[in-house]
């Protein structure tokens, strides 16, 4: 038989045919339920789009890689209006959950909105399956509403709900917690210096020197501030005609991770602003162009970023590129976090997984914990403006900062132990 198959001329290219179609990866729809939504609720509704939050689970008992969800909108008679589109780039673990925001393009009729579908990566395979019970988001309300049921699956389905939002209620309660103990802290430290006060002049030198610290901290934050204000007056000054002008490198996974992601927010899917330039977003590219009377070639040139809207973005990003090189990142991690205030003013640049981010609970400014080279045991404490980032940070994000020291950050942990690491205020930030 084997000699039989060697002698057929057909042999080679049935070979070559098998190799090409296993190196690729199978689309495949899953019959077995492996993702639940537990949770959902209108994040934000403006004239230029539509955000609303869903909680999946992993309900299998294997990984779910980087899950995507496919969510419609509905007007008041029932009837579709359109599709939006939401992922989370992280694996989820059985039994764990996460919040994945969908977007949709503005659209006044839109009164309800419900995930119909989910897709993810498992092995080389994406695996496709449809949610069984979604709730349906009332945008015109902002409040979750459900269909009238009274049988005992249902009467479990809200024991879960109710369930979720205490655990919810619960770490809020944590945060104020930590709020607390913080202010705590700053109280008993405040007490403290009183103490010294009274306690005689020697200790008003101590007093004067942490005071010039302080201010010098707040003197670098100042000149950051300028420095971004130049930087984003230099941007807005630039006219469209300048994006002409400059050399773009339309293969820089900046730049496709800025269109990837103004396609998503305009209610095309094209999965997660990985800054790869692959066949669902070449899909989207051509949608886009045919549906907008440009030309069909599926590539990325000035015509579709003009379309799109995203100039100024294109030209902050290739400008971050261009000034990369004014950012050290030789500097060492455990030098800087022992003399940080030697170090205000310093351009320089870390790279490592985000730990944690979140917004200030005082401004729209947000923060994150950095694992420098991916160790948790050095950590760098980063503020930003969300525009200087083309996309939002998830934990366990690895990312480059760009920025400059300001000093040190000192925060209580949940143990009560004052943490005291460097900061830094960046000035652009680059997903990985």
């Amino acid at each position: 038989m084997m000699m039989i198959l060697h002698k057929n001329k057909s042999f080679p290219i049935l070979v070559f045919i098998l190799l090409v179609f296993i190196s690729f990866p199978i689309y495949a729809e899953s019959t077995e339920k492996t993702m639940e939504i537990e949770s959902a609720e209108l994040k934000s509704a403006d004239e230029y789009s539509i955000v609303v939050t869903f909680k999946i689970k992993n309900i299998s008992n294997e990984d779910i890689k980087e899950p995507s969800v496919v969510a419609s909108s509905f007007d008041a008679n029932g009837d579709f209006i359109s599709s939006g589109y939401g992922f989370v780039q992280a694996t989820i673990k059985p039994e764990q959950s996460a919040n994945m925001e969908v977007y949709f393009e503005a659209d006044d009729d839109c009164y309800t909105v419900k995930a119909e579908s989910y897709n993810y990566m498992s092995g080389d395979n994406y695996i496709d399956n449809s949610f069984d019970d979604s709730p349906v988001v009332s945008i015109k309300g902002d409040s979750i509403s459900e269909s009238q049921d009274n049988s005992p699956q249902a009467s479990s389905d809200d024991s879960e709900q109710r369930i979720t939002s205490l655990e919810s209620e619960v770490e809020q309660l944590k945060i104020y917690i930590a709020e607390l103990e913080e202010s705590n802290a700053q109280l008993e430290s405040e007490n403290d210096n009183l103490k010294d006060q009274l306690s005689g002049s020697g200790n008003q030198d101590q007093e004067q020197t942490d005071e010039v610290i302080t201010h010098e901290t707040e003197s670098a934050k100042e000149r950051v501030i300028s420095d971004t204000e130049l930087a984003e007056t230099e941007s807005t000054n630039d006219s469209m005609d300048s994006l002409e002008d400059i050399d773009i490198d339309y293969s820089s996974k900046s730049i496709i991770q800025a269109v990837q992601q103004a396609f998503n927010q305009a209610g095309y899917n094209s999965w997660r602003p990985d800054g790869i330039l692959g066949p669902k977003t070449r899909d989207c590219i051509l949608q886009y162009q045919k549906e907008n009377g440009l030309e069909e070639n599926g590539e990325i040139n000035i015509e579709l970023i003009h379309s799109l809207g995203i100039e100024n973005r294109i030209i902050t990003i290739v400008n971050n590129e261009a000034k990369k090189d004014e950012y050290r990142s030789t500097y060492d991690y455990l030098q800087v976090a022992r003399n940080a205030n030697d170090y205000v003013g310093t351009k320089m640049s870390f790279s490592g997984i985000v730990l944690e981010d979140k917004e200030f609970s005082d401004s729209t400014d947000r923060y994150m914990r950095l694992a420098v080279n991916d160790d948790s045991n050095n950590v760098i404490f980063v503020s930003y403006d969300p525009e200087v980032i083309v996309s939002k940070l998830l934990e366990d994000d690895k990312a480059v900062i760009y920025g400059v020291c300001i000093g040190e950050r000192s925060y209580t942990s949940v143990m009560n132990e004052t943490i005291t690491i460097p900061e830094i205020a960046a000035d652009f930030i680059l997903i990985q």
